[in-house]
């Protein structure tokens, strides 16, 4: 007999042994309680995350998590869906468990009031599920030749670091205060915090300069958050001359200008890339959210436009670069876009190769999800 379920906390055990098997069956040994503490370590809550699972003969055969964080998007907050783990069993493939369990965590999504899911992935495969490559991403490639030549006289001995450790209360303190400065962030929970800062093995280190910790850095040269945007290029040097670096590719979203004007005029190149996949559930919210957001960064043009995205209408009008999205279900639609059009022109590159005078500099939209969130 076959069953889809919701999982509860006692499942929590046969669900790392079975993603455990599944991720390690097709790829390299995995260790779920240590690469995704948040979700997984033995004091994380409810396994951090819903997971929907199909069973057959009392035996589970496919598994689907989704981790629903808030995000607070310039004051405002958003409810996101991180889809993750998704494996079937390798017997069991082409039974068409994994698609109902996608179906089963969308409608779920919907009841419970996600604004937005994201997940990673290969494009058409959950393209039919309505989820679309989103995030304009600057990608910056630094070299140690990079540093030498434009940093030559620069003293970064300063700078040191000391890796976060659990149970350092007035360290997370601080730097979760730091985080929360910035306008696009997770709302991280002061009992997850360091579960979710050990995601993907990727170890946080504090960074103190002449003694005063001024900030941390996460992955590598992942996310980096300072107290004074003014010491990344010295934070900089220090990462290469103590990690021994010989080139760092470093992103940064088109709403960090400072640091991407910084790493622009230094770096050996650079490129522009996706951040994840997102299905847009409550486009209302979405839209009124993340324009309001960069009308903060970006002066937009006024003017007034009617959507119809899959049949759903809605009337988007900037007045003294303020912007508002309102339903508006009597208005003929100057845009028909099916869903996953809208995602694409909103989010994607289209907005880049094919912008729609009509949306005039609105678009794309800012997106995002710093590393320690993804699941």
């Amino acid at each position: 007999m076959v069953e889809y379920v919701k999982a509860s906390p006692c499942d929590k055990e046969e669900i790392i042994d079975f993603i455990n098997y599944v991720f390690s069956y097709s790829h390299c040994p995995h260790n779920f309680k240590a690469i995704m503490p948040k979700s997984y370590a033995d004091d994380a809550v409810d396994m951090g995350a819903i997971h929907y699972m199909t069973k057959k003969d009392g035996k589970i055969r496919a598994v689907v998590a989704n981790r629903v964080i808030d995000v607070s998007v310039n004051g405002r907050t958003l409810k996101f869906g991180l889809i993750g783990n998704v494996s079937v069993h390798p017997y069991s493939r082409g039974e068409g468990y994994m698609k109902e369990l996608m179906r089963m965590s969308l409608d779920d999504a919907r009841e419970i009031g996600i604004d937005i899911m994201c997940l990673g992935g290969q494009r058409q495969r959950y393209g039919y599920f309505g989820y679309e490559n989103a995030g304009i991403n600057l990608c910056f490639t630094v070299s140690k030749e990079n540093i030498r030549h434009c940093f030559r006289e620069v003293d970064a001995s300063s700078i040191s670091f000391r890796e976060l450790k659990e149970g350092s209360e007035e360290e997370i303190t601080r730097i979760r205060a730091m985080y929360e400065k910035r306008p696009f962030h997770a709302l991280r929970s002061r009992e997850e915090y360091f579960n979710i800062m050990s995601t993907w093995g990727g170890k946080c280190r504090l960074i103190y300069k002449d003694g005063t910790l001024i900030g941390y850095v996460w992955g590598g040269c992942g996310e980096t958050v300072l107290e004074d945007e003014a010491d990344f290029p010295l934070v900089l040097k220090a990462l290469f001359e103590k990690d021994n670096l010989k080139e760092v590719t470093i992103s940064a979203a088109p709403f960090e200008k400072e640091r991407a004007a910084f790493l622009a005029s230094i770096c050996e190149n650079s490129r522009v890339a996706m951040c994840d996949m997102v299905n847009v559930l409550n486009w209302e919210r979405a839209l009124d959210a993340l324009l309001g957001f960069k009308a903060q960064y970006t002066p937009l043009a006024d003017g007034e436009v009617c959507l119809d995205i899959a049949g759903e209408k809605l009337n988007i009008t900037v007045s003294g670069g303020v912007p508002s999205v309102k339903a508006a279900p009597d208005k003929n639609a100057d845009i028909t876009l099916s869903h996953n059009a809208a995602e694409q022109l909103f989010f994607g590159m289209n907005s880049l190769i094919m912008p729609d005078a009509k949306l005039k500099n609105w678009i794309p939209l800012p997106f995002m999800i710093d590393g320690p969130d993804t699941y």
